[in-house]
């Protein structure tokens, strides 16, 4: 794959400073700026925010998973949008893997349940894209800027903690508010933690920044991988490599902005895990879907997460050995081991085969 001197500059810093920061914490995910952002809103004075027990009732009158009786409710309120009144985030606690998240949008004379996520959420941060951003007076003497946005989008970051037997992860979702509808312009990984047969433990770290100015906004997004044979403690990181992946902002996503064989593999595992089968027809020949109907199958779960764990050369394309962890939002049910073959099919690189190379089940 072609990289730019740039991304090899950027790859190389970014791999000192990953690992410096992931191997200090074993706990906390990581982040390229590791401090929250005062979001505190005053709202209108013609309406006054809810209290929490207002903000349980409407979340109750219509969610899927209302908020059970006894459970504990958090919220937090901040402008995400344009217009002058403040949106509710409000969220529950369960087991470390457990929670929901809610949002609310004042419409009209009251505010409204828009969204409701099956994400438990340490991290909630409105401005946590913009590095650049000042902090408040008491922290900087410079002026507290406007929240800015990118492509007419206000970013904000939701972190989710999931996982299950084997698993723990931290996911960031970069989303923004359209027409009072929550929109999801970027996901990935920040860290996590897969046990692995035998002993021992792999690991990702990672993390993005988007960067402004120019035709379209990029997301540059690196991540750090390697094989922990001792566990946690992480005296020894085996095999360890650092990639970093350019995306362009097509209007409404970020998408992968290079053609080649790791972005291929990337879209069509992302095609996968979130069973869209529109785009896994286009991000995949026609005769590979035909011949394994287990990957669109309605009757086998699609992966939950995805590592890729090493790519070697194979003829004119590229072969990469993926692992795959396969269950629902809260368990992981097993891990399956397989190669992807990568080739060029006219100007494009596309998945052309799959092989399974192994499965465990677990719990």
């Amino acid at each position: 794959m072609k990289a730019s001197p740039l991304a090899f500059v950027i790859a190389a810093g970014i791999l000192t400073a990953s690992l410096q920061s992931g191997l200090a914490s074993s706990d906390a995910p990581l982040s390229p700026a590791n401090r929250s952002s005062a979001v505190t809103a005053a709202a209108h004075p013609e309406a006054p925010l809810p209290t929490l027990q207002q903000v349980r009732e409407i979340i109750n009158a219509s969610a899927k998973s209302p908020v059970g009786e006894g459970g504990q409710l958090f919220m937090r309120s901040a402008n995400l949008d344009q217009d002058r009144e403040p949106e509710i985030a409000a969220y529950t606690n369960g087991a470390v893997h457990l929670g929901m998240f809610y949002l609310l949008d004042r419409q009209g004379e009251q505010y409204r349940l828009i969204a409701e996520k099956a994400w438990n959420v340490p991290h909630f941060a409105p401005e946590r894209w913009q590095f650049d951003r000042f902090d408040a007076s008491e922290w900087n003497s410079e002026p507290l800027q406007a929240a800015g946005t990118v492509a007419g989008k206000r970013l904000f970051e939701v972190i989710n903690r999931t996982g299950g037997t084997g698993l723990d992860s931290y996911e960031v979702h970069l989303c923004y508010l359209e027409n009072g509808t929550l929109r999801e312009a970027w996901e990935g990984v920040l860290k996590q933690r897969v046990s692995l047969p035998g002993g021992g433990m792999h690991l990702q770290y990672g993390s993005y920044q988007v960067v402004e100015g120019g035709e379209q906004p990029v997301l540059l997004v690196w991540e750090t991988t390697g094989q922990a044979p001792d566990g946690e403690t992480l005296n020894r990181l085996l095999q360890a490599e650092t990639r970093m992946q350019q995306y362009v902002f097509d209007g409404s996503r970020f998408v992968p902005a290079d053609n080649s064989p790791y972005a291929a593999v990337t879209q069509f595992l992302q095609a996968r895990v979130q069973g869209n089968q529109a785009q896994l027809v286009r991000t995949s020949s026609a005769e590979l879907v035909a011949s394994t109907p287990w990957l669109s199958g309605p009757a086998n779960p699609h992966p939950l997460h995805y590592v890729i764990e090493a790519a070697q050369s194979a003829g004119d394309g590229v072969r990469y050995r993926v692992l795959l962890l396969i269950g629902s939002e809260q368990t992981t049910l097993a891990m399956e081991q397989e190669e992807l073959l990568v080739e060029q099919v006219g100007a494009a690189w596309r998945v052309t085969s799959v092989t399974r190379l192994a499965q465990s089940q677990l719990g």
